[in-house]
C-alpha cells in the first residue's frame, strides 16, 4: 500500500499543478513553476531530515501550529498510521515536482486543436480534462508511473531517515512497523 499511496499522490499532485500552471491567465508562471520545482531542486536526505523535525512530536512546528490553533499534537511517528501518513506527505513534497515538470511538458505538447473542437462540442472544461488531458498524459508518462512505483517500493532511505525504523512493534522482533510496510 505505501508504494502505490507514494506514487498516486505524488502522479495526481503533479499533475494538478500542471494543469493549474498550464491554464491561460495565470500570472507570474515562470514564478509559480521556479516555487514548486523548489522541492526537487534540493537534495532529498536534507528536506527528509528537516521534514523529520517538523514533524517532531514535542518541538515541530506543525504540532505547536495545531496545539496553538486548539487541536491535540499528533503523534506523527509514535504510531503506524501516522507514521505512514507523514511518511506519504514527505514523499508526496519530494515527488510531486519531477511529475509537476514532466506533466507540463506533456500539456503543453497537446495540441491546442483538440481542446478547441472540444469547445466547440460544448464539452466543459472538466470534460475536456477528463477526455483530452488525462488520457494524454497517462499513455505518455505510463512507462514512468511504474518506474516510480518500483522506486518507491524500494525506497529505504525516505523510511529510515524520516522514521530510523520506529515505532517498534512487538509482533516483529527486529523490524519497525515502518520497516514492514516498505514491502
Amino acid at each position: 500500500t505505501w508504494a502505490l499511496a507514494a506514487t498516486f499522490t505524488t502522479f495526481f499532485a503533479g499533475l494538478i499543478m500542471a494543469v493549474l500552471i498550464n491554464r491561460h491567465g495565470i500570472k507570474l508562471k515562470r514564478f509559480w513553476r521556479t516555487i514548486y520545482i523548489l522541492p526537487w531542486a534540493m537534495p532529498g536526505f536534507i528536506s527528509i531530515l528537516i521534514m523529520r523535525n517538523m514533524f517532531n512530536g514535542h518541538f515541530g512546528p506543525i504540532n505547536r501550529y495545531l496545539e496553538f490553533i486548539g487541536l491535540p499534537a499528533v503523534p506523527w511517528f509514535a504510531e503506524t498510521e501516522w507514521a505512514r501518513t507523514t511518511a506519504i506527505i514527505v514523499n508526496l513534497w519530494l515527488g510531486f515536482p519531477y511529475f509537476m515538470a514532466m506533466m507540463s511538458g506533456v500539456i503543453s505538447g497537446i495540441s491546442k486543436d483538440l481542446y478547441e473542437a472540444a469547445d466547440v462540442e460544448g464539452a466543459s472544461s472538466r470534460q475536456q480534462f477528463w477526455k483530452i488531458t488525462v488520457p494524454f498524459v497517462l499513455y505518455m508518462t505510463a512507462p514512468l508511473l511504474i518506474m516510480c512505483f518500483a522506486f518507491n517500493f524500494n525506497n529505504f532511505n525516505l523510511i529510515y531517515l524520516l522514521t530510523s525504523g520506529l515505532p517498534s512493534n512487538a509482533s516483529y522482533f527486529f523490524a519497525g512497523d515502518t520497516d514492514i510496510f516498505l514491502s
